[in-house]
């Protein structure tokens, strides 16, 4: 018989002989064992008692026993729920720091064992407390991991989770569409699938882990900060509805002067021919060209915009044509109402063959009423300059002072409407030109090719017309600049001045000045192309405020 045998033989021998002494050690360490774990579930059920109970402190304290005991004895499932308990109850208590330490603690031990589930909880505890905590960017990093893994695991409840954290994290970076298009999935996860999903969740050990009913407080407060979302969405509705109900009131407006306007010229011209000639045939012609007519007021009353695009085509028809002003002046603008008419206009007038006036003025309003008070402005300065022969700068903007009184009857009546204006007179020789500025409440902006560097000459602190226009002598100053070639001069409203950028800072003069110098070597229209990819980039996403208008000329 061989050694191993009798080595064998002598072992089990050894234990029918002497078996109470291996069943005594194995019967002691089976009882530590079950000690330790029934005192770790007695101390949970504790735990859980002083939380509901609001008895906080008392509540970190069992919890942080536990935590070591389980560490003492390795139990790693132990410690997860443990660590996941504080990093919840840190979380009510608003200690965002401690409340992410214990959650990092337990994804560290949850990725170590792979359980993929349990790490995908955790990843997203820590993105909510990252939110808390101001660190978006953090949260960013957890949850693109998260929503990588989510949908395999095909658990409802991590996904709805996902989802509503995700939106949070929208709504803290301010992008509220996709916030919104989060917040639906989150709600359309209906609430039978997560009841279900979490009655089977107590039967399942390992979510059981994480889905504690301390996550309770999670769910909570995703749900309090996602109604605070729907609430800003309603409010945004509520507003896009008010748009809609100011652009159909101003469309009735314009489709009710519009009726006016035709009923008297229908009315005056039956009179007309009534008058001319009493015969029946041109009665009964009279009385059908005002049937066609009401048909077609009817077809426009069918459609606002049209309307509206009608006055534009007006409109435009007023202002001077480009190549006109292009055979004179290396010139562009930058021109965009706010809505689909502008109160902004710029004027043109040839005096000879080397002299010229250009003009930029912002009327009070945007839309349908500025727009009329832009054609009132165009008919003023053409009465001023071309049929009265008033060719001083400052004597043409106290005339259009005047003018507007008269024209809004502003002595008898509230009417407190103006204009801004920006006017100069240009005296071009060859490649030298002399500008006379005068302006009402608008600067003249004036880059020197010598110097390098723009100037800003200020015009007067009044408009013209409105509370100005009832001021007795009112006097404008005129100012004269002798340019050089490649010396540019600017023309603007105010309108991309006071312009909100994406980042909520305006648009300013400052980068207007900027943006052009930047282009100086360019022609006008190449500057101008260069200023509105500026402008494009800068505001983004932002509304449109007022309307702009902004001319560049180099000499």
């Amino acid at each position: 018989m061989s050694h191993k045998i009798v080595y064998l033989l002598g072992i089990i021998i050894g234990g029918l002989l002497f078996p109470t002494v291996g069943m005594s050690k194995s019967n002691n360490d089976s009882s530590q064992v079950e000690s330790v774990e029934n005192y770790i579930d007695s101390s949970n059920t504790n735990a859980r008692k002083e939380w509901k109970a609001e008895r906080y402190e008392s509540t970190i304290a069992i919890l942080l026993d536990v935590l070591q005991k389980n560490q003492n004895s390795n139990n790693n499932i132990g410690i997860i729920k443990t660590c996941n308990k504080l990093g919840f109850i840190y979380l009510h208590l608003s200690n965002y720091s401690r409340s992410y330490s214990y959650f990092t603690n337990a994804l560290e031990i949850n990725k170590q064992k792979k359980l993929k589930l349990n790490t995908l909880y955790d990843q997203l505890n820590l993105a909510y407390v990252s939110l808390q905590q101001d660190d978006a960017e953090r949260a960013l990093q957890y949850l693109n991991e998260v929503l990588s893994n989510v949908f395999i695991t095909g658990d409802s409840s991590l996904i709805r989770r996902t989802y509503g954290i995700t939106a949070l994290y929208y709504e803290k970076t301010k992008d509220l569409d996709k916030a919104l298009n989060y917040y639906r999935s989150f709600e359309s996860i209906s609430y039978t699938i997560m009841e279900k999903h979490r009655a089977t969740m107590w039967r399942n050990n390992l979510k059981d882990i994480i889905l504690d009913t301390e996550t309770n407080l999670l769910d909570d407060r995703i749900k309090f900060a996602l109604h605070n979302l729907q609430l800003k969405e309603k409010d945004e509705r509520i507003i896009r509805v008010q748009k809609v109900k100011n652009i159909l009131i101003s469309g009735i407006i314009v489709n009710a002067i519009v009726l006016i306007v035709l009923i008297y010229l229908l009315i005056d011209r039956i009179r007309d021919n009534k008058v001319l000639n009493h015969k029946n045939r041109e009665i009964e012609q009279q009385k059908e060209e005002l049937s066609a007519q009401k048909d077609k007021l009817s077809n426009q009353n069918k459609n606002i915009t049209s309307s509206i695009n009608y006055a534009l085509t007006i409109q435009n028809a007023s202002l001077p044509e480009h190549h006109t002003i292009a055979k004179y002046l290396d010139f562009d603008i930058f021109y965009r109402p706010k809505d689909i008419v502008s109160g902004d206009f710029y004027w043109f007038h040839e005096l000879n063959d080397s002299t010229y006036f250009i003009a930029v003025v912002d009327s009070t309003g945007h839309g349908v009423p500025g727009a009329f008070m832009s054609l009132i402005g165009i008919q003023l300065l053409n009465e001023i300059v071309i049929e009265h022969s008033i060719t001083e700068p400052s004597e043409i903007l106290r005339h259009l002072n005047i003018s507007l009184s008269k024209a809004l009857k502003q002595n008898t009546s509230e009417n407190d409407d103006g204009m801004d204006v920006c006017l100069c007179r240009i005296e071009k020789q060859a490649d030298q030109a002399t500008i006379t500025f005068a302006g009402a409440k608008r600067p003249l902006y004036y880059y020197s090719s010598k110097k390098d560097s723009f100037e800003t000459i200020n015009g007067n602190s009044n408009s013209t017309g409105g509370r100005y226009a009832k001021k007795e002598h009112v006097e404008y100053a005129q100012n004269e600049i002798q340019c050089t070639s490649n010396d540019i001069i600017i023309l603007s409203s105010d309108g991309i001045i006071d312009q909100p950028m994406s980042n909520t800072k305006k648009y300013g003069s400052l980068r207007l000045l900027e943006t052009i110098k930047r282009n100086v070597s360019l022609n006008a229209k190449s500057q101008i192309e260069k200023l509105k990819e500026d402008y494009e980039l800068s505001i983004q996403e932002e509304t449109q405020r007022d309307d702009i208008s902004v001319m560049i000329i180099k000499i």
